[in-house]
Formats: structure tokens, C-alpha cells, sequence
């Protein structure tokens, strides 16, 4: 009888175990990465799609930074606005002027000839928002 009572309380801490879930502690914003949004504008001869902007950011990167370099800027890309052909771009602080160069090597979409033209840079998103979403 011992034997079965001593079972059944500790069946019950087990359970009560399992349902308190331990959360991971946050980064203290001190420790975090500082992120700046670039906010630019492609002047295109026709319509580029947001897929293949995507594509050919990310592949312009690779090629010019390297694995070790496309990785360690953090580079994300953020929104694109096909009717005023403005895009964002999420990098590091520390890359923001890198990032900057490497949209300047940006020549060709999937065979469409184009010109970059970088409007501003931001600390927050919503305000890159607001340059991407007005109309020119």
C-alpha cells in the first residue's frame, strides 16, 4: 500500500513538471545587433517581379561577400513595391555602407537592365515603410 502511494505522488510531480514550461531568457537589447533598413529604387526599362529582385540580391551577395560574409551582414530582404519600384533591405549596422556598395553592382534582373538609386537609410522599419509605400 506504501508502495502505491509513494507511485501516485510522484506520477503527479512528474506531470506537474511537464506542464510548467521553462522560457528561454531574452537578449538584453544591449547585446543584440543594431539592424539598419536600405531603403532604394530601381529605374528598369520594364516590370521586375519581387522574386527574381530577390534572387538576384541575394546571388549579387553571395558573389561579393562570400558565405562567411553573406551570412555574418544578416542580409534580409524586407518589401518591394512594384508600382513605385522601391525595395528594402534589412543588413547589420556594422555592413550598412557594404550593403550600399553592393547594391551599386546590381546591372541585370533576369536580363532586364537596371539602375539602383538608394533613397535613404533607416534604424526602424516603419519609417523604410513609409519611403517604400508613397507615391514618387
Amino acid at each position: 500500500m506504501k508502495a502505491r502511494q509513494f507511485f501516485e505522488k510522484n506520477i503527479n510531480r512528474c506531470f506537474e513538471m511537464k506542464s510548467k514550461k521553462k522560457s528561454l531568457k531574452t537578449i538584453p537589447p544591449t547585446l543584440r545587433n543594431k539592424k539598419r533598413y536600405v531603403v532604394f529604387e530601381l529605374i528598369a526599362e520594364r516590370e521586375i517581379s519581387e522574386f527574381a529582385l530577390k534572387n538576384s540580391l541575394s546571388r549579387l551577395f553571395f558573389d561579393l561577400f562570400g558565405q562567411y560574409g553573406f551570412s555574418h551582414s544578416n542580409y534580409s530582404f524586407v518589401l518591394f513595391n512594384s508600382k513605385t519600384r522601391r525595395a528594402i533591405i534589412k543588413c547589420r549596422r556594422s555592413w550598412k555602407e557594404k550593403t550600399k556598395t553592393a547594391l551599386l553592382f546590381l546591372e541585370k534582373i533576369d536580363s532586364i537592365a537596371c539602375i539602383p538609386r538608394i533613397i535613404t537609410v533607416s534604424g526602424s522599419a516603419k519609417k523604410a515603410k513609409k519611403f517604400v509605400l508613397e507615391d514618387k
